[in-house]
């Protein structure tokens, strides 16, 4: 497969070989769906026959499109990573706080419903040798 045919333009088709000598300096020759005859050009020539010579300045300089397509991706997986490893984070955050909140006394008296002294008391004691941190 030659280059020009990995970047046929859309919508066109091969000239006859009575088209053979339209296009200059290696260009190819296509018919549109307009009935437009078309050039494509190789990168060192432009021109609806292909025939300007585009000096090495002139060129399109397709290292810098990929390299911007290169920064972007790397961005793009840099974000993704940031947002699992903020999201893990607050995950464990939020389950630690959890946590917290059941071992307390306070969480206990009101889980149980408590209704007489006695099972406040109870819960008092039963909890006293638990490391009591505020929450």
């Amino acid at each position: 497969m030659d280059h020009s045919e990995l970047m046929m333009p859309a919508h066109g088709e091969l000239c006859p070989s009575s088209y053979d000598s339209y296009c200059l300096n290696g260009g190819t020759c296509y018919i549109l769906r307009t009935s437009k005859v078309f050039c494509w050009c190789d990168d060192s020539f432009r021109g609806s026959r292909c025939e300007e010579f585009l000096l090495q300045s002139q060129k399109p300089d397709r290292s810098i499109n990929q390299s911007v397509a290169v920064i972007v991706a790397a961005l793009l997986v840099t974000l993704a990573l940031s947002i699992i490893g903020i999201y893990l984070c607050y995950r464990r955050w939020r389950q630690t706080r959890g946590n917290q909140r059941t071992s307390s006394p306070y969480h206990t008296v009101a889980t149980r419903r408590v209704t007489n002294i006695r099972d406040i008391i109870s819960v008092r004691f039963i909890t006293r040798d638990m490391d009591c941190r505020p929450v």
